[in-house]
């Protein structure tokens, strides 16, 4: 005797097993939480707050544009709602997370070419679970939907790498912190016009000093400079005294992220020098020059002989 044939009437196709359905319900509020976390990343945001510290280039750009964390805020509100309520979850949760990821790939495109935001990241990021937890939930394996997702990721991925150049690929620097210096000077410590301006920039106020490779032998010298350094040498003795020392790992890998800054920079030769703020250096130089105006007027003035008071009468 055959088994009984299945019955693939529409009618037994929407019928589902009580267990799928008690699945699909616990899943629900973990499904959910992405879309709770992505409006907590957005309203900060809205009001001029920032919800974690963010410090790559991207972040000045993008935390001042409230029609972005907005329009932010709406989309996890809807997606957070769609998955609450039954028939918008069957009928607009899935198109609406695509949507949402689509324009968020855009956005992503745009951080490769403006610069990384990695409070936008996180916000893409919830936008993504919200989207593969919507195709849990709601199951619906299509070729459109890996398609959407891949694409969100090639922005993604390229995002990440630059947010990870700008963190741990910053310049350098031998002494100080070139990210709040007002000027940075590249210099080779084998390069004889490099040794010149370290001595007539060394004594400057806001200048830091980050060293690059230029010939074989210069990262050694660059470990012998830093050793000196330490002791209290100045760093153009330290330059002139060319004594050198072991070059760890680490030390290489930094010199390769000043020479990839350098390059990047469009300059050639060294020393290589960045001024970023010009209306300090002004009023510094101005300040100077005031200074030394006060002080050869100062000279200028007749001095009185010995002896003699100024004003007076003998009786």
């Amino acid at each position: 005797m055959l088994p009984p044939r299945p019955d693939l009437s529409p009618q037994a196709q929407k019928k589902e097993s009580p267990v799928n359905s008690l699945k699909k319900n616990l899943l629900l509020l973990p499904a959910a939480l992405p879309a709770l976390f992505g409006l907590l990343l957005c309203l900060p945001n809205l009001f001029g707050f920032e919800a974690f510290p963010c410090r790559t280039s991207g972040c000045r750009i993008y935390s001042e544009n409230v029609t972005t964390w907005a329009l932010g805020a709406l989309g996890f509100l809807a997606i957070g709602t769609s998955f609450a309520v039954p028939f918008l979850r069957n009928y607009v949760l899935r198109p609406l997370c695509a949507l949402a990821l689509l324009a968020d790939a855009c956005l992503l495109a745009l951080l490769t070419v403006t610069g990384p935001c990695l409070q936008c990241m996180a916000v893409g990021f919830m936008f993504f679970l919200s989207f593969v937890l919507a195709g849990i939930v709601v199951h619906n394996p299509s070729i459109l939907r890996k398609a959407i997702g891949f694409l969100w990721l090639i922005p993604f991925a390229t995002t990440c790498g630059l947010a990870i150049n700008e963190t741990f690929g910053a310049p350098w620097a031998i002494a100080g912190d070139p990210q709040s210096a007002d000027t940075v000077v590249y210099f080779s410590p084998s390069n004889a016009e490099c040794l010149q301006v370290v001595k007539a920039a060394e004594d400057a106020h806001g200048t830091v000093f980050c060293p690059v490779i230029e010939k074989p032998g210069d990262a050694e010298r660059i470990a012998g400079i830093q050793r000196a350094l330490r002791g209290g040498t100045k760093i153009s003795e330290a330059i002139e005294s060319q004594t050198s020392a072991e070059a760890s790992s680490l030390m290489h890998l930094r010199l390769m992220c000043n020479a990839a800054h350098v390059a990047r920079s469009g300059s050639r030769t060294l020393p290589y020098i960045e001024n970023r703020n010009v209306a300090r250096m002004l009023s510094y130089q101005k300040s100077l020059e005031e200074l030394r105006k006060e002080v050869l007027k100062d000279v200028a003035k007749p001095k009185p002989r010995r002896g003699y008071i100024p004003n007076s009468r003998l009786y």
